[in-house]
């Protein structure tokens, strides 16, 4: 073949023997002369730096789309005896210290943080960036966090990185030499540095790569996990710290506060003045009429062994304060039960109800089994002018409720006592305005009491809160919303004292002795069944909106709700009435409290951390394994590939094919990018690359 004849192609070619070689011309290199002012001999060292630096390559840069090229003529390269510098040994081998053994330390520290933060409390001191948390700092502070983790990931991933790098760039030498021949279409892929994650999936599926090349990939998609999910394994949240232990003044019920034993009596204190007599019933009506909250709320976390509590708060605590205290509480087990009337005095009376020289007391009745006797006022009975037959009353501890064990004494148990009286007969004299509701008793204990012109029936109902004071730990959370804890377990505080249990339990008959009158507005007052919070709790509020108003003449039954939940509604009256007596108004004392700021603490996603951990623990391994392979070397370098082309007649076959496939105007999608690589590699797709010896070097080879 003649270097001036064309090269023709067949593109149906499928042997070696069909690929076209290209001729080359020699060329004579272009003649350079000295200048007058140089010096006319030269050493051959600085010829041939002369040669390298200075002769211009003529690679033609116009030449004509044809399969005609002439070889350049090749400088002399000059060649250097390569030495390296004591300093240059020193960094590099310090660099592979610190890439090996110092940056997994800096990953053991991040993960032994997280571990730490987890079983134990840290702190974030934020002293000097901030007087005051607030939400916006929150978010500024939790999103530095995040970044200085990512950096730290980053930087402990560093080295396994750097490994896969190597191992990818190794890649190329090392399947050749492991294998005789290798595809052309799987050493190109490899070849290329932007090969994707398709690509490398078909060339494992394939098996046209080495066992390190898939460990690599594998170990890629495990650092893409490690990275994702250990910057997210530590974080910092806001927790209340306590301050320093202080004084609390709390609400008391000191001894002798409400009663105290006078000779062979016991009289009301007028401390009981402090507190009108009907706010604790006001309270009540506010909580369960209107939903309204006095003074604070408990919390339904509370309960425990307990129905419900009443405990004392610090007198000047603000609402947004968060805090925590130790003082006495008041638990209940309250229960409610309609009573059995034993033990008469009497039975009748001689005179009218109505009349001015009646008994001031009508009846006087022992309640079995609850040890309590009571007076039954004349004042509550229904009487012929009466515009009601039924009156329901809330008795006075301090008057008409009496211990039956100890002799007339006052209760000491906090009992309140419902009395109702219904007249059956004699008590329809105003026919034109009267409305006859009568509780149904059926099934309920009742007395029978007469008088000239009536006939009654008498019932009791009686709450007995059963309480216990014990001294806990109450904690609000900046809502007044109080919580008592639990006790710890297997111990018990030591007794404040702010509460003493005779005068407790007595506070709470007197703080529901009020019910029938001032426990809301008196809208049911002419039905005779006292005010609407004491309607509400017997008969339901359903069963008072259905009464037909208009309707005269016309008996209506109404009947009590269960004892079940008459019990709760005690429960919820007697814990509101409470309030008004034990915030302060009978007493203070104090108690030991802290009071709780916001500080930022470190958390941690345990869950991550372990993820993190075995993650980062197969990458140490990998590594370690990895660093004793072979053909370190054979990185794919300019050096490495120009070394292994040497008297391979691939440049010229691939420079022919592409500048074949540049010739074609083949038709291509603007939208789909295809380079001219991929063009000669389907062309030649049924050949191989092999790396073969020749003359003691390696050298690549198409077959």
């Amino acid at each position: 073949m003649h270097g001036d004849q064309p090269v023709l192609y067949t593109q149906n070619s499928n042997s070696m023997d069909n690929i076209p070689l290209m001729p080359f011309h020699s060329r004579s290199s272009p003649s350079r002369s000295l200048s007058a002012s140089h010096p006319k001999t030269i050493s051959e060292a600085q010829s041939s730096r002369l040669s390298l630096d200075e002769e211009q390559f003529d690679y033609d840069q116009h030449i004509p789309r044809s399969s005609n090229f002439q070889t350049p003529n090749r400088p002399q390269l000059s060649c250097q005896h390569p030495t390296t510098s004591r300093k240059d040994i020193l960094f590099k081998g310090i660099w592979q210290l610190t890439k090996t053994f110092l940056v997994p330390f800096i990953t053991i520290a991040y993960l032994s943080f997280c571990y730490a933060v987890h079983y134990k409390v840290v702190s974030f001191d934020g002293k000097g960036l901030y007087n005051e948390l607030n939400d916006t700092l929150l978010v500024i502070i939790k999103s530095g966090l995040t970044t200085i983790s990512i950096v730290i990931v980053s930087i402990s991933l560093y080295p396994v990185r750097d490994l896969l790098s190597s191992l990818k760039s190794e890649e190329f030498f090392r399947v050749l030499h492991r294998r005789p021949q290798v595809p052309l279409s799987a050493i190109n892929a490899i070849s290329n540095p932007s090969c994707g994650i398709i690509e490398t999936i078909l060339l494992i599926i394939h098996n046209n790569c080495s066992p390190f090349f898939v460990t690599a990939f594998i170990a890629a998609g495990i650092v893409w996990v490690a990275s994702a999910i250990a910057p997210a394994a530590l974080s910092i949240q806001t927790v209340l710290a306590d301050g320093d232990i202080q004084a609390f003044s709390v609400g008391a019920i000191p001894p002798l506060s409400f009663y105290s034993p006078v000779a062979s009596r016991q009289t009301i204190s007028p401390m009981q003045l402090a507190v009108s007599p009907g706010y604790p019933a006001s309270i009540a009506w506010a909580e369960m009429a209107l939903g309204m909250s006095y003074a604070y709320t408990m919390s339904n976390k509370s309960l425990g062994e307990y129905a419900a509590y009443v405990t004392p708060m610090p007198i000047s605590i603000q609402a947004s304060t968060t805090a925590r205290w130790l003082t006495d509480v008041v638990g209940f087990n309250p229960y409610c039960t309609w009573a059995n009337p034993m033990n008469l005095t009497k039975s009748s009376s001689s005179k009218a109800m109505n009349s001015t020289s009646v008994a001031a007391n009508a009846v006087t009745v022992y309640l079995e089994g609850l040890d309590l006797d009571i007076a039954v006022p004349s004042s509550i009975f229904p009487v012929y002018k009466s515009k009601f037959v039924t009156t329901i009353q809330v008795l006075d501890p301090s008057t008409y409720v009496f211990n039956h064990t100890t002799s007339k004494t006052l209760p000491s148990d906090g009992s309140t006592t419902f009395a109702i009286v219904a007249c059956t007969e004699g008590c329809t004299g105003d026919q034109l305005n009267i409305i006859s509701i009568y509780p149904d008793l059926t099934d309920i204990p009742t007395l029978k009491f007469t008088a000239p012109n009536n006939t009654y029936e008498l019932s009791f109902l009686v709450c007995k809160p059963n309480i216990t004071i014990e001294t806990r730990e109450v904690r609000t959370q900046g809502s007044l919303i109080l919580e008592v804890q639990p006790l710890p377990e297997g111990k018990s505080y030591r007794r404040q004292g702010n509460l003493d249990l005779m005068q407790t339990s007595f506070m709470l008959g007197v703080a529901t002795s009020y019910l029938s009158v001032d426990s809301g507005p008196q809208t049911s007052t002419w039905y005779g069944l006292g005010s609407e919070t004491q309607v509400n709790f017997m008969f339901s509020r359903a069963q008072m909106n259905a009464i037909d108003q208009s309707t005269i003449g016309v008996t209506t039954k109404l009947q009590p709700i269960p004892l079940e939940n008459l019990t709760q509604g005690y429960t919820q009256i007697v814990q509101a009435a409470a309030k008004a007596y034990i915030t302060g108004s009978e007493g203070t004392a104090y108690v030991p409290g802290r009071v709780s700021s916001m500080q930022l603490i470190f958390t941690s996603s345990l869950p991550n951390v372990i993820m993190s951990t075995v993650a980062f623990a197969l990458l140490w391994a990998l590594t370690i394994f990895a660093h004793f392979r072979k053909g370190k070397s054979y990185d794919f370098t300019l050096v490495n590939v120009g070394a292994a082309l040497h008297n391979s007649e691939i440049p010229k076959q691939f420079s022919q094919m592409k500048a074949h496939a540049a010739n074609d105007k083949i038709p291509r999608s603007r939208w789909v990018h295809h380079s001219a690589d991929q063009d000669v590699v389907e062309m030649l797709g049924a050949h191989d690359i092999a790396l073969l010896r020749s003359r003691g070097l390696d050298s690549l080879r198409i077959i």
